[in-house]
């Protein structure tokens, strides 16, 4: 059995700190829910979007 190390409170506070990614999500025109964790703009996420619907939608 491989020995585990004990956490100390400093290394708890690393893990709990944590940046939790941002979701986004994109529902198209023909029905595809698309999702994405990319740290972008709300400019990018629409730009992202469009490109989703034109690939996979004919609106």
């Amino acid at each position: 059995m491989k020995k585990m190390k004990k956490m100390t409170r400093e290394d708890l506070k690393t893990v709990k700190g944590g940046k939790l990614p941002q979701t986004w999500i994109a529902e198209t025109c023909c029905g595809v829910t698309a999702t994405t964790t990319q740290d972008w703009t709300a400019q990018q996420a629409n730009e992202w979007r469009d490109k989703v619907e034109a690939i996979y939608c004919n609106c």
